[in-house]
């Protein structure tokens, strides 16, 4: 009766330890069960930090995430996360700096670099259609003062001639008479000719120096772009994977539209999954986000199979 006590006293303790130090027994048990079996459980997670300065709703945020655990859960047809809206062991935050303003601010100079683009478009069509216009007046009034130029020499000629005569028969005079009035409604549209002339390449002038304007703006917008561009950095500085003492989380910092986003996101949570970058410049887990597809890579997955154990 007595060992009986002892037993039931022993297993007192015991219960007390066990619920006094449950968290840290729970957590170790897990830590020991990520180590020697990994993707046996799926890592929970919350959204923690959430600014709003990003213009996408908690909702929208969410979803992201859920379709970017998706991309890795499919590829072994196991699941590797789950969401709790409370308390997860990872937190996911959406962190804005300088390298979210920066991507706004060359949005917004890309579509001003896009912008000026149509407008110099517009105006070199218009420039176009102008120097042809301007290319068949000239050539309309060389031909016209070469005829005029020949005209009045031959009336010059035929003046001279009747002169030395003496004079012209009064048939010939009235001729000549009707050729210098000829003469003079050439010269008249010769000098109209001329006038038009001279205000199309008036016009074209002004749109030269406007397309140069477009043209020294577009030029400075795009430096702007690339300085602005350049400040980013090359490496996967998008978002982050960090342990540390108050425990795991993934912090985004910067995407240009939603799918970037989510290649942001599948990109942190292979880190969660303990997965390391590959070479591969098209996988998901290379270490720059140049990439454009949302598909695994075989690099991507045999990663994970062969983290996970899987044949």
């Amino acid at each position: 009766m007595k060992n009986i006590w002892k037993n039931i006293f022993a297993l007192i303790i015991f219960g007390v330890f066990v619920f006094l130090f449950r968290t840290t027994i729970l957590n170790d048990y897990y830590v020991l069960q990520d180590k020697y079996f990994p993707c046996s459980r799926p890592i929970s997670y919350s959204i923690g930090s959430f600014d709003t300065s990003f213009g996408i709703s908690k909702a929208d945020f969410l979803s992201d995430i859920q379709q970017a655990e998706m991309i890795w859960e499919k590829s072994i047809n196991n699941e590797l996360f789950v969401y709790k809206i409370e308390g997860g062991d990872l937190k996911i935050n959406l962190i804005f700096d300088n390298r979210q303003a920066n991507t706004f601010k060359l949005k917004d100079i890309n579509q001003t670099i896009e912008g000026d683009k149509t407008s110099y478009n517009n105006l070199k069509s218009k420039l176009d259609s102008l120097q042809k216009e301007y290319s068949a007046k000239k050539s309309i009034f060389d031909s016209k003062v070469v005829a005029l130029e020949d005209s009045r020499k031959k009336y010059e000629d035929q003046v001279t001639y009747w002169n030395n005569q003496g004079g012209a028969p009064k048939v010939t005079y009235d001729q000549l008479n009707q050729e210098k009035k000829n003469i003079e409604s050439a010269v008249a549209i010769v000098n109209q000719l001329q006038s038009d002339l001279n205000i199309s390449a008036t016009e074209i002038n002004n749109l030269i120096n406007q397309l140069n304007s477009f043209a020294s703006s577009v030029n400075g917008q795009v430096k702007n772009y690339n300085t602005i561009n350049n400040s980013l950095g090359q490496e996967f500085e998008e978002g982050s994977y960090v342990v540390d003492q108050n425990g795991k989380q993934i912090d985004i910092y910067q995407f240009e539209n939603k799918d970037k986003l989510i290649r942001v996101l599948v990109h942190e949570l292979g880190h969660a999954l303990d997965l390391e970058h590959v070479d591969n410049k098209n996988a998901v887990m290379y270490r720059l986000n140049d990439g454009i597809n949302l598909n695994l890579t075989v690099d991507d997955i045999n990663l994970l199979k062969a983290h996970c154990g899987i044949k």
